[in-house]
């Protein structure tokens, strides 16, 4: 174990590293400056980049070359949650989108192109976007809430969320009465179902809190 940071009185609020281990990318934020920071795995300060967010939310793509990050602005209206990418060098600074409420959370998954994907979660619905260019769109049925998102090496894009009623999807039919259940779906770059497995838990509901792919393809939740 080896303890990573900055000293002084930085507020650390997300972190995430290269496949690899070489390269540790932190959030932080100290008297309303914030800041992606960059250190080797030696602990050795690299580069940082100002933020105009408080970065809460940090991830890589799937062949650790492309960060992702997103936050809300420490101040100002309006208060949407909005999402970045750099390159591993801290080059390449872009927006990609932002919430699509100011009352919706944000969860952001990216590609090794930096194409991202940005799920919306809301009070009463959720929305799958992919960006920059938003080429598709996807907001389920109300019965249905996208909770978490990944994307793996070929731009396919899986989401965890839970069942609140009865959904359908292409032929497909889900979400016993009564009962909250666990479905995840995998969604091609085009934006089709490849495919979905829903899991009904004995003795309570299913709520995911995060979701993974691996190098192989299996998808961990």
């Amino acid at each position: 174990v080896r303890w990573v940071g900055l000293g002084n009185e930085w507020t650390y609020r997300s972190v995430t590293a290269n496949a690899a281990g070489t390269r540790i990318f932190v959030g932080t934020g100290d008297k309303g400056e914030e800041r992606l920071q960059a250190l080797s795995a030696d602990n050795t300060p690299l580069w940082f980049k100002s933020s105009l967010v408080e970065i809460t939310k940090l991830s890589m793509s799937p062949d650790g070359t492309v960060i992702f990050a997103s936050g809300v602005p420490p101040q100002g209206m309006p208060y949407y949650e909005i999402a970045y990418r750099y390159g591993i060098d801290g080059s390449d600074g872009r927006e990609l989108g932002h919430a699509v409420s100011d009352t919706c959370g944000l969860w952001t998954a990216g590609a090794n192109d930096g194409q991202a994907t940005l799920l919306s979660t809301c009070g009463f619905y959720t929305q799958l976007d992919r960006g920059p260019e938003r080429t598709w769109s996807f907001e389920p049925e109300e019965t249905f809430r996208m909770w978490r998102v990944a994307v793996d090496g070929q731009k396919n894009i899986v989401v965890a969320g839970y069942t609140q009623g009865p959904v359908t999807l292409g032929d497909k039919h889900f979400g016993a009465a009564g009962r909250q259940g666990l479905l995840v779906v995998k969604f091609n770059p085009q934006g089709g179902v490849v495919w979905a497995h829903e899991m009904i838990p004995e003795g309570g509901n299913a709520k995911p809190s995060a979701i993974s792919i691996s190098s192989l393809g299996t998808v961990v939740v």
